[in-house]
């Protein structure tokens, strides 16, 4: 029974460890997250930049994993090429590494964690409950990273209580070296698996090390079954993903076999090396019993960036070679970037409008499809199906700046030969819609971060409030159903733009009525403060929304504003 509640407070420590972990990235996250798309988008094919960009978007959040599915969500979606989120997974191996190299400097130090752990608290708290988004966030972080290095504190406590004679079993299973160093690779891959934490196997075996149940060597072995387990979250992330997404998320986990094959065998090697050189430097002085941690961590860092450096060469190999091993099921499953476009070939500039004009109106009938999806979310109180509604346009709006970007290249490389004035004024009028249509994409994204704020904090409409705005998405829902059927026929048709005015006008009035209904309802009291500004956020997002939608039917028909 003491052995059962001992193997559980370890257990629990762990458990610590991985909630401080995901606290604190959650905040560096919130912190940081919104320039991480933008990031990851001005990317080039220069294999040493994606590379770095891994590495440091890595290091910032402190969490492989959530950059390594954020990667196939983007090769997913055609924002990034595979070659790019190749060298952005490699970057990210070497800054997971960082998480180690934070845990051994502050967790294993000869003070007590509660010197570093409690004043970060003190300091964090406040925060907490501060008005500002950022506070908060930094909250997150200096509370989080506290509760992670006291986990270390409560896992160090807890293991020398276990009997360690099953590690010993271990390490003696037998005479041959590799069956036992399968057994200690598949132990860091099981625990990775069952923490979904490659940062809380490490700590795990930090400790181990300092209590001297292991040796280094066997440590390093558990070090690369962690990296191997570590893979399993993109590649979960990639059942649902396209061919392109699969590629990244099997590549993810080639990095780390091709690593193991090369660690393994040259182990005990390193190991000299590296603890000849801290003795050469007298590093270890100082350190006293630390160096072993250090040489794990070392050791760790060496594991990610030699393998980077032994696959950058073979890259353009490899990617074919994915390309080859991992094929489309579907065309859809293939098919990530522009439809009707083919931007290899340049057509003639009749047929490049006409291929363009059918690219936009795919993305316009896709546009119109968020509108659905708004009143869905009015109506659902399913948490499960709202984040799927909210985690679809947040796709849309991906795709549609990717889309932008691909239709102005490709008009602007139209425009480099001479065109005739007609031809000249339907490249104004296409690049004017997609402008349009993108504007859109981004208000539909904040309305996914309103319905966020209005989940988060629990805030509810009342029936007018909510009958009110569905009935201003009906009136947007008609005029984008014309703005569809005017995109489908001849450019320059001008006979259904009294129609397009007249529903603009309906929800210009509707969305009067609301607002004097929100400072009525303010007014009286009748409105909670909050659930009025979300609802002055929506049906004013929505009116903007008909504004565009507008300006889409007058550029078709020829009628620049």
């Amino acid at each position: 029974m003491d052995l059962f509640f001992i193997v559980l407070k370890c257990f629990g420590a762990l458990a610590l460890f991985i909630y401080g972990m995901k606290t604190m990235s959650e905040g560096i996250q919130k912190l940081a997250g919104k320039n991480l798309r933008s990031t990851l988008n001005r990317l080039t094919n220069n294999r040493v930049t994606s590379i770095f960009t891994g590495l440091l978007t890595t290091g910032l959040v402190q969490s492989s994993s959530a950059i390594s599915v954020l990667v196939v969500g983007f090769v997913h979606a055609g924002i990034i090429k595979l070659r790019q989120a190749m060298g952005v997974i490699m970057g990210a191996n070497i800054g997971t590494t960082s998480t180690a190299v934070l845990v051994t400097a502050l967790g294993f130090t000869n003070y007590s964690i509660n010197t570093l752990a409690l004043p970060m608290v003190a300091l964090g708290l406040p925060l907490l409950f501060s008005k500002k988004d950022s506070h908060r966030s930094l909250s997150s972080f200096l509370i989080g990273f506290s509760i992670l290095l006291l986990s270390i504190e409560f896992l160090r406590d807890a293991i020398p209580g276990i009997d360690l004679d099953a590690v010993s079993f271990v390490e003696n299973i037998s005479s041959a070296w590799w069956l036992s160093s399968i057994a200690f690779i598949l132990t860091g891959f099981i625990l990775t698996l069952l923490l979904q934490s490659s940062s809380a196997t490490m700590a795990l075996t930090l400790v181990l090390c300092e209590q001297e149940a292991i040796t280094l060597e066997f440590a390093g072995l558990m070090v690369v079954g962690a990296n191997i387990g570590t893979t399993i979250t993109a590649n979960i992330a990639a059942v649902i993903a396209n061919a392109h997404g699969k590629r990244v998320a099997r590549f993810h986990s080639l990095f780390n076999i091709i690593g193991a094959l090369w660690f393994v065998p040259a182990l005990a090697w390193m190991i000299r090396v590296v603890t000849n050189g801290i003795h050469s430097f007298n590093l270890g002085m100082e350190m006293g019993f630390e160096i072993e941690k250090w040489i794990l961590v070392i050791l760790h860092i060496s594991f990610n960036v030699i393998t980077t450096l032994l696959i950058i060469p073979f890259v353009p190999a490899l990617e074919s070679w994915l390309e080859k091993w991992i094929q489309p099921k579907t065309a859809k499953d293939e098919k990530y970037s522009l439809e009707y476009i083919d931007s290899g070939v340049m057509k003639t500039p009749e047929l490049a409008l006409l291929e363009v004009t059918r690219e936009i109106t795919k993305l316009a009938k896709e546009s119109a499809a968020n509108c659905k999806k708004v009143s869905r979310l009015l109506e659902t109180t399913d948490r499960a199906i709202q984040e799927e509604i909210l985690a679809e346009i947040r796709q849309h709006e991906a795709a549609t700046d990717k889309a932008e970007e691909e239709v102005t290249k490709y008009l602007s490389r139209l425009t480099e030969d001479v065109i005739s004035n007609e031809t000249s004024l339907k490249v104004g009028r296409l690049l004017s819609i997609i402008n349009d249509i993108e504007t859109i994409g981004d208000l539909y994204y904040q309305i996914t971060k309103i319905f966020d704020r209005k989940i988060e904090k629990e805030i509810y409409f009342l029936p007018n409030q909510r009958d009110g705005i569905k009935s201003m998405i009906d009136l947007l829902e008609e005029a984008n159903q014309l703005m569809i059927n005017n995109m489908l026929h001849q450019e320059g048709r001008t006979d259904n733009l009294e129609h397009a005015y007249r529903l603009e006008s309906a929800i210009n009035k509707k969305r009067n009525s609301l607002r004097k209904l929100h400072l009525k309802g303010i007014e009286s009291g009748d409105f909670n403060i909050k659930s009025a500004m979300v609802f002055s956020e929506l049906y004013t997002s929505i009116e903007r929304i008909g504004d565009h939608v507008l300006k889409i039917n007058e550029a078709h028909a020829g009628i620049m504003s």
